[in-house]
């Protein structure tokens, strides 16, 4: 069962029971026994169930099927670009089509030079130029169950002091730390952006802003510090200046 978490699995990943409730009032768990296969004599295994697991980890063959079709609609791409000028598919290339506005396209992501290399060898092709990124296999409940958002989210929880926020809160929050985590963020600095953002109080999709603060925090430079210190002289000299003159002085005119 895709998203199912074993009794023993929790205490492997050094989970408490706690913790797993936590999960559950929040609405990213199910409390779930799974039956037993028919046949066996094994009872039911108790465990938790992840709530819309195939939403957010689709299956090995569903990837495939994407990454193949990916791969033909770029060949069918490529091949249409070696076709000459004004010659429609279907036609031969001797055949000349009217003279119309081409339809506007993509960039060619293919590399202008063919020529070889400097050492030598044969110049890559585009598809080994670039080639797709492979996308991770789903992970299992086992691998996944100390990185994830809703471990994040369930620490979060724990620490509120206050009522409990409400569920879009929550769920909001979630989808902003899967967001960071599947664009390769580091755990560690999610956690942290989240509880520098739950002492602020804010809307979840301001998360990613926070983590930004928290990586590049606002430095000024030796020669800044300088000048800012050379400015405030200055204003504090006129200050005093301007505390002794008074501008509703009369002053006698002297010729």
């Amino acid at each position: 069962m895709d998203g199912f978490v074993p009794d023993y699995v929790l205490e492997e990943v050094c989970g408490t029971p706690a913790l797993a409730a936590t999960l559950v009032r929040a609405g990213l768990w199910n409390e779930v026994t799974r039956e037993s296969q028919e046949g066996s004599s094994v009872s039911g295994e108790s465990g938790w169930q992840f709530r819309n697991w195939s939403e957010y980890n689709p299956l090995r063959s569903e990837l495939e099927e994407k990454r193949e079709a990916e791969r033909i609609r770029k060949a069918n791409y490529r091949k249409s670009q070696k076709r000459p000028d004004n010659v429609p598919a279907g036609h031969p290339e001797g055949h000349q089509a009217e003279s119309s506005p081409p339809d506007p396209t993509r960039p060619d992501p293919t590399p202008l030079s063919t020529e070889a290399n400097a050492s030598g060898g044969q110049a890559a092709e585009p598809e080994q130029l670039f080639s797709e990124p492979e996308t991770p296999d789903a992970l299992e409940p086992e691998e996944s169950m100390t990185t994830n958002s809703q471990t994040i989210v369930a620490q979060w929880l724990e620490n509120v002091t206050g009522p409990r926020p409400p569920s879009r809160v929550v769920g909001q929050l979630s989808k902003e730390i899967k967001n960071l985590l599947d664009e390769g963020h580091d755990y560690a600095d999610v956690l942290t952006a989240t509880q520098a953002w739950s002492r602020k109080a804010s809307h979840p999709s301001i998360l990613p802003s926070v983590l930004h603060e928290i990586r590049n925090p606002r430095t000024m430079t030796r020669g800044s510090e300088e000048r800012l210190g050379a400015g405030l002289s200055l204003a504090q000299r006129a200050g005093r200046l301007n505390d002794q003159v008074n501008p509703f002085e009369t002053k006698a005119i002297t010729t």
